[in-house]
């Protein structure tokens, strides 16, 4: 073998030894990097979630100290209370409505809404499981009669200063105001999503897996493969196989002092294409680093 044929020959294997090993390394590093975004994304809409659910409970014990000291001092009459209602309502996007309902049975709420016949204030889940938890009581999820959007009740009790129950005051949070999820970057394929303890999507970025005037879709029901990210522990990724054919690299993070997890997705596809897109760069870059130095041997040979 004459030494030109030799150079090309070696060069030849050259190139494709590097580029091998090249494609290796960044597919693993590309693989390694989604799953640290995943991650990062999934702790940011836990953090998201944690700090909007704080503010709210923060601001629910305040307005509760207040309503039972002005309301046990006489300061404060069923009129002016709901007034004052009314004022803290308007002044938040996130609030439907706050309401108080008092052990004798009266009911004061910060708007127009009337209680249907029938309606037994003591048995209302919002009532009744304050009293239980004898703390801050955050309901299920739940579509709005009146303006058809996703609601939770957050409810706490009232006592008078000798422990003497004065009833409980709730408040109805449109959760879509309340938590952005501004993680989502659904176009890129990368985005996450809010459940409850039953799968139910409680948030979705996507209309198929969205809340409607129905209820609230399960996740398993429309798309089983999920339950395999389920079932691992809190922050492991796994590769599904979506219902719809999309290939996703998914992990979930608990949302601490809630029955909520979030679901943090990377579609496979995006990996793919940043993996190839890479690849082609590090291989022109390789292939024009060995065709010089070809040039550069045979002008010497």
């Amino acid at each position: 073998m004459k030494n030109k044929d030799r150079i090309i020959f070696w060069a030849t294997a050259l190139v494709i030894i590097t580029i091998v090993t090249r494609i290796m390394s960044i597919r693993q590093t590309h693989i390694d990097r989604a799953k640290d975004i995943s991650l990062y994304n999934a702790r940011l809409a836990v953090s998201e979630v944690s700090i909007s659910m704080t503010e709210m409970y923060t601001l629910i014990n305040a307005l509760s100290i207040q309503y039972e000291m002005g309301y046990e001092l006489g300061r404060i009459d069923l009129e002016a209370l709901k007034q004052y209602l009314a004022l803290q309502a308007e002044n938040s996007e996130t609030v439907k409505n706050m309401y108080i309902g008092f052990a004798d049975g009266t009911l004061i709420v910060s708007d127009d809404w009337k209680k249907p016949e029938g309606y037994n204030l003591f048995e209302r889940p919002w009532y009744a499981e304050a009293l239980e938890t004898d703390g801050l009581n955050i309901s299920d999820p739940y579509i709005d009669e009146s303006t058809k959007q996703l609601v939770v009740a957050v409810s706490r009790p009232l006592y008078y200063s000798d422990g003497e129950l004065m009833g409980v005051f709730g408040t109805n949070i449109y959760l879509y105001n309340f938590i952005s999820l501004g993680t989502n970057q659904i176009n890129s394929g990368k985005y996450v999503f809010l459940i409850d303890e039953d799968a139910d999507i409680v948030m979705h970025p996507r209309l198929p897996f969205m809340s409607t005037e129905d209820g609230m879709p399960n996740l398993l029901d429309i798309d089983p493969a999920y339950k395999e990210v389920l079932d691992l522990y809190p922050a492991e990724s796994t590769h599904i196989e979506t219902r719809e054919g999309y290939r996703t690299l998914s992990m979930y993070m608990e949302v601490p002092n809630t029955n909520y997890k979030v679901v943090s997705n990377y579609l496979s596809s995006t990996l793919i294409y940043e993996i190839l897109e890479e690849i082609w760069t590090n291989a022109a870059i390789v292939c024009g680093v060995i065709f010089i130095i070809l040039i550069t041997l045979k002008e010497a040979l």
